[in-house]
């Protein structure tokens, strides 16, 4: 992390650094903006006075929390590259990347709540708007739309950031699984819309009461049952490439890719179903003929073998002189009758010139010719 300067321009460490300080002074700086902004239109705060605690309590709140997520975030960043340079070997970083979103939104919404306290505290103590216990409930509520709609955008941005540092090192850990993002589409927009109404609702007739927090809550219920509902069918979907990766390493010819919907996944499960029973039947083949070629080589080498013993027969019995020469004219084959006339064995002339023991030396130029 301290050599970052002496990494050149186009490093993947060094883009994912650039991305991971937009990310921090983004999510440091946005969220508060837009939730100003957002509960000013809602009539929660007075405009322009809402800014008048950045003179003082908001102000501490801000600059405490750039310098505590600076230092978050510059931490974060040296585990990652850690990470990528020995995969292996950091099992702590990959727990950690695992509980980055709950990391995340809870700092982020923690921030939020300190932030939006200190504000309504400032303003009522300090520059004396009066606001009721129920004003400081609606602020609360005002965190949810507040933080879905400045950290969503930021997370997802920094999830990509993530998969293109570490995704090409070959480094495969769930950050924001499909869970997360089908409850993100199934609450993200009911919680948004059922807070705002709230709170504009509270501003404009001053009531909130307990039921009407009742019907905010049941209705929150219902998007949540009907997200659940929605992931069931999702990851009934799935299962069959769960199951398939889940029985990586072990005997892969007893997967069985079954489809387990009539959505698009249930065609690609299909699909890959037919595949995988190509690729079987492949492997099965090779097995075969793998198999074919042992036997044949096998067969071939008893043949050259049962020829080899016939000739060595042949040359041992004939009672013809019989020797044989390499290319350099050494002696390499000597029968038994060559023996017997010459007086030499096998023994002493083997490897041996055949002009230096059996030729006539008026013949020598001759036969090396």
């Amino acid at each position: 992390m301290d050599n970052k300067n002496n990494l050149p321009n186009n490093h993947p460490e060094r883009e994912f650094r650039q991305r991971m300080w937009i990310v921090t002074w983004v999510t440091l700086v946005l969220p508060p903006l837009t939730g100003i902004f957002m509960l000013s239109f809602v009539g929660v705060f007075p405009f322009p006075e809402v800014f008048y605690p950045f003179t003082d309590y908001a102000a501490i709140v801000v600059v405490s929390g750039s310098v505590i997520g600076y230092r978050v975030s510059k931490i974060f960043v040296h585990n990652i590259v850690q990470l990528a340079a020995s995969p292996a070997t950091s099992i702590r970083y990959r727990n950690q990347l695992k509980r980055l979103p709950i990391y995340y939104f809870g700092v982020l919404f923690l921030y939020f709540a300190v932030g939006l306290v200190s504000t309504l505290y400032s303003l009522s103590t300090l520059h004396g708007f009066n606001y009721p216990f129920s004003k400081y409930v609606v602020s609360i509520l005002g965190v949810i739309p507040g933080g879905l709609i400045t950290a969503l955008p930021i997370f997802f941005y920094l999830t990509d950031s993530l998969g293109r540092y570490l995704g090409p090192l070959g480094i495969q850990t769930t950050v924001a699984p499909i869970k997360l993002k089908i409850i993100v589409l199934g609450l993200f927009v009911p919680i948004l819309i059922d807070t705002l109404l709230l709170m504009y609702y509270h501003d404009r007739t001053g009531y909130l009461a307990a039921e009407t927090i009742g019907i905010w809550f049941f209705l929150i219920m219902i998007a949540a049952i009907g997200t659940f509902m929605a992931w069931n069918s999702f990851r009934q979907s799935l299962s069959p490439f769960v199951t398939a990766i889940e029985t990586e390493g072990l005997d892969h010819t007893s997967v069985s890719i079954i489809p387990q919907s009539l959505d698009e996944l249930g065609l690609l499960s299909h699909q890959w179903q037919k595949l995988w029973m190509r690729v079987l039947e492949y492997e099965k083949g090779m097995a075969d003929s793998n198999v074919s070629l042992k036997i044949d080589v096998k067969h071939r080498t008893n043949e050259l073998e049962s020829e080899r013993l016939f000739i060595n027969k042949v040359l041992e019995n004939a009672g013809a002189l019989i020797v044989v020469l390499n290319r350099a004219g050494h002696i390499i084959r000597f029968n038994p009758a060559c023996e017997k006339i010459t007086g030499f064995s096998f023994s002493d002339l083997h490897n041996r010139p055949i002009w230096e023991w059996l030729i006539p030396p008026e013949q020598i130029a001759e036969v090396k010719q």
